[in-house]
């Protein structure tokens, strides 16, 4: 079917985003580890995740159906949000990839050297020992050795996100948040850009780094690179 011709069962289907961590939870794959993990059917304390699976989803189907949901896409591209390896949540059932946090902070270690600020970066977080040229790049052997080609690609890579301090504001130089960003579209994976970081905003901790969109003209633009 061409790109642009919307398929007939679109036209009376209601599209809804499940978040399955905040869903509700089935079960675990084999030795996945529940690490922070809140009973899903309790309140949630703030910043607590549910430990909702796609297993729970699909035992809950019905409630999906009292919502007036008629459809799901089984094509759906499903990236997991964890911060760390996570080789047990993609074995081909599950997540087709992960938010790359690993790689994110292999990346800011490299491009940031000791420039990086420990004051904008979460605590137990491993931003910030400096990692030269040659332990660089054994530190991406090692995470590139971690996934499938398929899972590795559909990961999204990435230098800051709504839960990290801007880079720019980490490591205090504009030439040192660019290079961030040519490794972010270079490196394998899906590359991923947190609003206003493609023109240079700054931030620290959450919530300051989710500061709205400045008006031009604007320091730092990215907008030209191309992978």
């Amino acid at each position: 079917m061409p790109d642009d011709v919307v398929p007939a069962w679109l036209d009376s289907a209601i599209v809804y985003a499940v978040m399955p961590d905040r869903f509700a939870r089935g079960a675990l794959p084999p030795g996945a580890d529940e690490g922070v993990l809140s009973p899903w059917d309790q309140p949630a304390p703030w910043r607590a995740f549910l430990g909702g699976t796609l297993d729970g989803v699909t035992r809950h189907l019905d409630h999906l159906q009292e919502l007036g949901i008629t459809v799901l896409d089984p094509e759906v591209c499903l990236i997991g949000e964890l911060w760390w390896d996570s080789p047990q949540w993609l074995t081909g059932d599950t997540w087709d990839g992960v938010t790359d946090y690993p790689t994110m902070a292999a990346i800011r270690r490299f491009a940031g050297g000791t420039h990086n600020d420990p004051r904008h970066i979460i605590t137990g977080a491993n931003e910030a020992d400096p990692l030269d040229g040659p332990s660089f790049a054994a530190e991406l052997g090692r995470l590139l050795g971690r996934y499938d080609d398929r899972h590795q690609r559909a990961s999204w890579v990435f230098s800051g996100s709504s839960d990290t301090a801007r880079f720019l504001t980490v490591c205090g130089d504009a030439d040192r948040a660019w290079l961030a960003t040519v490794l972010v579209f270079t490196l394998p994976g899906t590359p991923y850009l947190y609003y206003g970081d493609e023109v240079g905003m700054e931030g620290g901790l959450d919530p300051d780094n989710r500061r709205g969109f400045p008006p031009p003209p604007h320091g730092v633009v990215v907008l030209e690179l191309r992978a």
